[in-house]
């Protein structure tokens, strides 16, 4: 476990030409509005100056965001000291290669970050038991589908403390794609998720499509539900290699809901009169994240067909890599991406049929208007950037914010 003295200062400075309608007032690069937050940020400091977070963090591996999104948080409390914080962090991932074998549709080892999570379960245990969590304090988990985490709720409401759960969701049973409603968890996972919506203070969700889809699907309080973005460093720097003209990459796992399958069709249905190269990035060949960032660095087309997306890292990563983006006009993507890189939200053999009208399009716009297609593709760098700047101090709000907020 880590302690360390945080900040929550945003200190930002950017100007966004294209954003889109949710966020337009929230991420316009005006100066006085990141003024008038921090502001917000300070007066919840006034109500608790002692309180501690307690930050509970999603099993970091190399291979996916999760080791990263570890890193650029904590080097955002080390430079922002202001922010009490533990880290309830099981592995020294400062030093240690942290890598495990995923296996096909997966995103952790189901064995191993069961047993990462009993382990942090255990220390706020014991935190509590010491004292060490105090009243007025909050656990914040970056992962919310936490079995045995009621156990912590438990031990306070019995206890009688004043310690308030927020927790970050990336997925669920409530998504009919997710990887655990297709397994036998999804006849059980409804009935402890609508538990966890009772115990949990604050549910964060990185958009707005998730929000709804988490809210028309289980018994949570609406008010609960606070759309907060999806945690970035503020800084990207693509690997310079050389862009192949005519290389499109799919970033996605080869997972049912990504349908790689259908990635591979399109491959196979290969019009020649276009001569378009595709490759997955994931599998066999790719070892390393560097890789996989060279890979995404070299291509000039991002693809995707998913059927569950409530941020889409993989397309953003493509997108900042320097990609242009193919995005089916569904999901998370209807809100985040403008309408030059969306496709119809259709599937099968109509979906490689648009993927390949988009491809065209944008080939031929790249020829007759390619400051149009610059233009587009910096200003959705720019928004993702700087809503994933934002997000860290955005959650963070949320857990100085009083309950009945």
């Amino acid at each position: 476990m880590l302690d360390r003295s945080i900040s929550a200062c945003l200190g930002l400075s950017c100007s966004i030409r294209y954003s889109c309608n949710r966020y337009m007032l929230a991420y316009t690069g005006d100066a006085t509005r990141w003024t008038a937050y921090n502001a917000c940020i300070s007066d919840f400091r006034q109500w608790r100056p002692n309180m501690k977070i307690h930050i509970v963090p999603i099993e970091p591996m190399l291979e996916r965001y999760s080791a990263q999104w570890l890193d650029w948080i904590a080097t955002y409390l080390i430079q922002n000291p202001i922010i009490q914080t533990r880290i309830y962090e099981p592995y020294d991932y400062l030093h240690t290669q942290t890598t495990s074998t995923i296996t096909h549709g997966q995103f952790l080892d189901v064995y191993e970050t069961n047993s990462y999570k009993t382990t942090q379960l255990q220390w706020l245990i014991e935190a509590l038991k010491s004292g060490q969590i105090a009243n007025g304090d909050t656990i914040l988990l970056l992962d919310g589908w936490f079995p045995g985490i009621e156990t912590i709720a438990y031990i306070r409401d019995c206890m009688g403390l004043n310690v308030k759960i927020v927790a970050l969701f990336h997925a669920g049973t409530y998504d009919p794609h997710d990887y655990l409603t297709q397994k036998r968890v999804g006849c059980w996972g409804q009935d402890i998720e609508n538990g966890w919506f009772k115990i949990y203070d604050k549910v964060l969700v990185a958009t707005y499509y998730h929000r709804q889809l988490l809210c028309n699907s289980r018994c949570v309080e609406p008010h609960k539900v606070q759309v907060v973005f999806f945690p970035m460093f503020h800084t990207w720097n693509p690997i310079e290699v050389e862009r192949h003209p005519k290389l499109v990459v799919f970033p996605h796992r080869h997972a049912p809901e990504k349908q790689y399958d259908l990635f591979d069709k399109l491959a196979n249905n290969n019009d020649p009169n276009l001569g378009f190269i595709y490759q997955a990035t994931h599998g066999p060949n790719f070892t390393t994240k560097e890789h996989y960032y060279r890979t995404l660095s070299s291509a000039t087309y991002s693809i995707s067909m998913a059927l569950q997306e409530t941020w889409g890292i993989a397309m953003i990563e493509s997108v900042l890599s320097g990609c242009i983006p193919i995005v089916p006009d569904r999901l998370s993507y209807s809100e985040l991406y403008p309408a030059l890189f969306k496709y119809p939200d259709v599937n099968g053999v109509q979906a490689i049929s648009a993927i390949e009208n988009k491809l065209e399009q944008l080939t031929q716009i790249k020829k007759t208007n390619p400051g149009l297609l610059e233009d587009t593709l910096n200003n959705l760098q720019e928004v993702f950037l700087a809503l994933g700047t934002v997000a860290i101090p955005t959650i963070f709000n949320h857990c100085y914010q009083r309950t009945e907020q």
